[in-house]
């Protein structure tokens, strides 16, 4: 009998954990102690954390003069605080940042759990990548600025980070000036942030460090060459411009359906999610690993077995020849499995 009852005990104080909001100071430990055992994650060459920071600064003003350098100048400043705090850091920090998700998102820890443990947010963290900080960040800075005396600087801070890759921030761009339409004023400072952080910088050396940048965008290294075509999540590129687009829209046609006749809960993560998987799949490139950024925003356990699944079966079949169609996949049944808490954070 004793036994029985501390068997039943340690179920409850375990569904207490793990099936309620993260919001107490359980949740918490339990979430920094999952950020920091990302600290062990085995690295897979090549790790972007190398890539992106060796040289960058030391070189500076020629920063680019190493054609695998592909991040903006901007990035000078605003990576920083990624170069400083290494790739174990980078990994901790990211985590932390699905960690403040799941808080402002009344998650549970075990949705928190189904992000961090998704296929794509775990090869993300296998190369230590910074996607994370790029597109999940800023929408979470934009939504915390909000009404606060703090906001021109969180959303100046958030539309800065999230032009680290302009390409996937693109629909996010065009979705906050929209919301931003009849209170435009407000984005006065935010702008004046933006364009004092990355106009400056790019103006500096001879050429300018943007003239440098963009020979790297057009003439890649062969290394960049290789990965932006084997690990690309863009249909125009794989299909063409016209048949990616249109397979694309069939996909979103088939979400647009699920939300008129009720199968889905929109909600603002769908939202973000749609923007950031428009932008991956539709323009020329988006690495696999970006998509982790999206799937962190509609973790559901179903999804979570799918993609494992889905990637293990594809792994033995295609799955390097067709990754943007995989991806696709995932991301229109993801969608549907996703099921928004009520709270403040949801929309």
């Amino acid at each position: 009998m004793l036994a029985k009852n501390s068997r039943l005990r340690l179920a409850e104080t375990a569904r207490s954990i793990f099936m309620t909001p993260v919001h107490t100071w359980r949740h918490c430990i339990v979430v920094l102690c999952v950020a920091l055992a990302f600290i062990l994650m085995p690295q897979r060459d090549p790790v972007d954390w190398n890539l992106n920071t060796e040289g960058y600064w030391s070189a500076f003003p020629n920063s680019y003069a190493d054609p695998a350098k592909v991040y903006p100048p901007w990035g000078l400043i605003l990576m920083l605080p990624y170069y400083w705090m290494r790739a174990e850091g980078a990994r901790v920090a990211s985590v932390l940042v699905i960690g403040w998700l799941a808080f402002r998102r009344h998650w549970t820890l075990s949705r928190f759990l189904a992000a961090v443990l998704s296929p794509y947010f775990l090869t993300t963290m296998s190369k230590s990548n910074m996607d994370i900080f790029v597109f999940v960040l800023p929408l979470l800075l934009w939504e915390a600025a909000e009404g606060t005396r703090w906001q021109s600087l969180g959303r100046g801070t958030a539309m800065s980070l999230s032009l680290l890759k302009p390409q996937g921030s693109l629909f996010i761009w065009g979705y906050w000036l929209w919301c931003s339409r009849k209170r435009w004023k407000d984005l006065i400072w935010p702008l004046g942030i933006v364009a004092l952080v990355t106009l400056p910088i790019s103006l500096i050396g001879s050429p300018p460090l943007i003239w440098q940048w963009m020979q790297n965008l057009l003439n890649p290294s062969s290394a960049n060459a290789y990965y932006w075509s084997v690990n690309n999540l863009s249909l125009t590129s794989k299909f063409g411009v016209l048949p990616g687009a249109l397979i694309f829209f069939l996909a979103a046609s088939v979400v647009g359906i699920g939300v008129w006749r009720g199968w889905i809960r929109w909600s603002r993560d769908h939202v973000y999610a749609a923007l950031l998987f428009s932008s991956f799949f539709l323009l020329p490139y988006a690495s696999q690993q970006s998509s982790s950024s999206a799937f962190t925003l509609i973790p559901s356990w179903p999804s979570f077995l799918m993609q494992w699944v889905g990637i293990l079966l594809g792994f033995q079949l295609d799955y390097w020849d067709y990754i943007p169609l995989y991806v696709l996949f995932f991301a229109t049944v993801s969608m549907f499995l996703y099921i928004p808490r009520p709270s403040p954070g949801t929309g």
